[in-house]
């Protein structure tokens, strides 16, 4: 029951972040940054906060270290900042870009 459980709610993470999520300050616009939702990135930072929002204002939720990969789901308009999933810790957060590098396929 478990396993299905956490088979549905990783299926609904996947359809909520689908659409690559952007936080917008009014404007709109039909590129992205990357290729598609769910490219992976490396972290080049020695420790790097992981924050609720977009932004040193807001809480740390976690830190992940150099080499860590994470999954791109989001981002800001001006792309400074990346909405995240960390795998092993089943966690969605914040990361200042300055500090990652895309893994190019």
């Amino acid at each position: 029951m478990k396993s299905l459980l956490l088979w549905c709610f990783t299926i609904f993470v996947f359809l909520i972040t689908a659409c690559g999520e952007r936080v917008s300050s009014g404007e709109s616009t039909s590129s992205t940054p990357f290729r598609s939702v769910w490219e992976q990135m490396v972290v080049t930072g020695n420790v790097v906060n992981l924050r609720l929002g977009p932004g040193t204002q807001f809480e740390v939720v976690d830190q992940t270290v150099i080499g860590d990969t994470l999954f791109i789901t989001g981002c800001t308009e001006s792309a400074d900042w990346y909405r995240v999933y960390i795998p092993h810790k089943s966690l969605f957060a914040w990361i200042s870009s300055e500090f990652t590098d895309k893994i190019e396929k």
